[in-house]
């Protein structure tokens, strides 16, 4: 615990590091290219949504998550649980279901 920064708390020669999923499809003769270019060439990267309301709600969930319980396996658990719950009752009362006629 003598580290001075959160990322020395990590035995990097017992860690497999694997590449960013990002940039497993770009050749990696683009990726060099952009580097010699100090940035002045582009890469294509694949679109991926990121801001709907699907990720909001998993992102939502994951952060519970972690407030609740610690540990992957209780992680994963509660997740699941979330998830499953919601297939149960998908549907939930809206305020237009309780429209009041006069």
């Amino acid at each position: 615990m003598d580290a001075n920064e959160y990322f020395e708390l990590i035995n990097w020669q017992d860690t497999e590091i694997t590449e960013p999923p990002l940039t497993a499809n770009v050749p990696e003769a683009d990726i060099r290219s952009f580097v010699k270019s100090d940035g002045q060439s582009t890469i294509e990267f694949e679109r991926f949504p990121c801001h709907t309301q699907a990720v909001e709600r998993c992102v939502k969930i994951v952060t519970e998550a972690s407030l609740a319980v610690s540990g992957k396996v209780s992680h994963d658990g509660f997740i699941r649980s979330r998830l499953e719950g919601r297939l149960l009752m998908p549907v939930f009362n809206t305020k237009s279901d309780y429209r009041v006629t006069l």
